[in-house]
């Protein structure tokens, strides 16, 4: 998505990849431009400034299948809870402190394989993530036991804060692919 908004304003765009914590201190210190896919939070409302949203998500809680199935997001309280660090969901479950033990991974695929291990009793995640790495993982180790309708990821472009300009470019770019039908085509 990003490179066809990109594109519609005659420009390229290239990637790279690191761990998350790494890549989104990169865009804070303003050593790379955008980062294509960041959830708006209050926490990083102050580091980055965003673009209009172009994906949301509710959060999810996920459980392997012998586990007692908890019914709501007081239960993970009780909980030794997985996240990927510097994820939207460690900066939910600190904002909500409703847990007991919070285990921060570089990835939610080794989140996921703490969960299948017994290490952690539950993985907080995005609903997309989580769809992606049970059909990866193993749809016979994982199942969704909980929506947390409070915890909404809208996804974002994302710039260093005051970086006006390039966010009025991405906010261009992006106006375009919606109305020319490439968003929705990237969607399916």
């Amino acid at each position: 998505l990003l490179r066809a908004a990109v594109r519609t304003l005659g420009h390229n765009v290239t990637f790279k990849t690191q761990p998350w914590s790494h890549i989104k201190q990169e865009l804070a210190d303003g050593r790379i431009d955008v980062l294509p896919l960041v959830g708006r939070s209050k926490e990083r409302e102050p580091i980055f400034d965003f673009t209009v949203p172009y994906l949301s998500f509710t959060g999810v809680v996920v459980m392997r299948h012998d586990s007692k199935v908890i019914t709501s997001a007081d239960d993970l309280y009780h909980l030794k809870v997985g996240v990927m660090a510097g994820d939207n969901a460690e900066e939910y479950l600190q904002r909500k402190e409703r847990f007991q033990s919070l285990t921060t991974s570089t990835t939610f695929k080794d989140s996921f394989k703490q969960l299948h291990r017994g290490e952690v009793d539950a993985v907080v995640v995005s609903e997309l993530v989580a769809h992606k790495l049970i059909r990866e993982l193993g749809a016979e180790n994982f199942q969704i036991v909980l929506r947390l309708d409070k915890f909404r990821q809208d996804f974002c472009f994302a710039v260093t804060e005051g970086n006006s300009k390039l966010l009025s470019q991405l906010n261009e770019g992006l106006s375009r692919v919606f109305i020319n039908g490439t968003h929705a085509r990237l969607m399916k």
